[in-house]
């Protein structure tokens, strides 16, 4: 008999799956309803012990603007942590142009830390009659207030940006040239023409293709044969509006005064 007597044990099981039961039949009922509640009751709790964000400290900000930081954290301050997405966050952070990466904390009780990792200016590129500062991914950063931005170098064309480095470091060879040089030009995404703050244009080799084996004629060879004949005549003096290094054993010159293209073989003097 004592085997059918109900124990406290059997008593707490048969309750505990009744309130089982009834909580299921509930939700399912009113789920919503008893879900936005005890979300608000959890909000209210994360209130009243001061879970709410209050402060937003950002680092690295030197020169993204202050009103684009501001719209990506418009919504913020005053929430409660769990109201926050920090995903979401980082997004609207690295939409913005001069942002590379963006890193979220949560600092309790009450603060957010933003660590930024912006992109670096690197050249003023003008594409499609539009000029813009750009990182050397062809980023651009901003069509405002560039004046502050004029001694970085101005190169034109698509493909510029990211091409940049390459001529860069061959111009940088020769610092006696290097500061007059006034633009350079991106020419179909496989070669530079270079024009001089004294007018003068310059015509470099294309550079290979990928599967180019051949060691040919390169924009630094044309470039350091410039400087070569710049030291011995002076090219930049003279009325000269053209300068044309494509090929290895000829030099083509445009006379500015009668236009005419005066076609020199290797070895030739001007």
């Amino acid at each position: 008999m004592s085997l059918l007597r109900p124990t406290a044990a059997r008593v707490k099981a048969i309750i505990m799956i009744g309130l089982g039961l009834a909580l299921l039949l509930a939700l399912h009922s009113y789920g919503p309803l008893l879900q936005g509640q005890m979300m608000q009751n959890f909000a209210r709790l994360q209130n009243d012990m001061g879970l709410v964000i209050r402060s937003v400290d950002v680092e690295g900000a030197v020169h993204t603007p202050d009103s684009a930081l501001q719209e990506a954290l418009r919504d913020v301050r005053g929430q409660t942590f769990d109201a926050v997405s920090l995903d979401a966050l980082k997004t609207r952070l690295e939409a913005i142009s001069w942002v590379r990466r963006a890193m979220v904390e949560r600092r309790l009780p009450d603060r957010l830390v933003i660590h930024l990792d912006e992109r670096v200016p690197f050249a003023l590129w003008q594409k499609d009659r539009i000029l813009g500062l750009v990182d050397r991914d062809g980023v651009v950063l901003s069509h405002d207030d560039l004046a502050r931005w004029r001694d970085l170098p101005l190169i034109v064309g698509d493909g510029a940006p990211r091409a940049a480095d390459g001529i860069l470091a061959i111009i940088a060879q020769t610092p006696e040239l290097a500061h007059r040089v006034a633009a350079l030009i991106r020419v179909g995404d496989r070669r530079w023409d270079i024009k001089m703050s004294d007018g003068i244009l310059l015509r470099l080799p294309a550079e290979p293709g990928p599967d180019d084996r051949r060691n040919g004629w390169t924009a630094e060879q044309a470039w350091l044969r410039f400087a070569a004949l710049e030291k011995q005549y002076d090219l930049l003096k003279r009325a000269i509006s053209l300068v044309d290094l494509r090929l290895e054993d000829r030099l083509a010159v445009r006379l500015d005064a009668e236009g005419r293209l005066l076609g020199l073989a290797e070895g030739e003097s001007l």
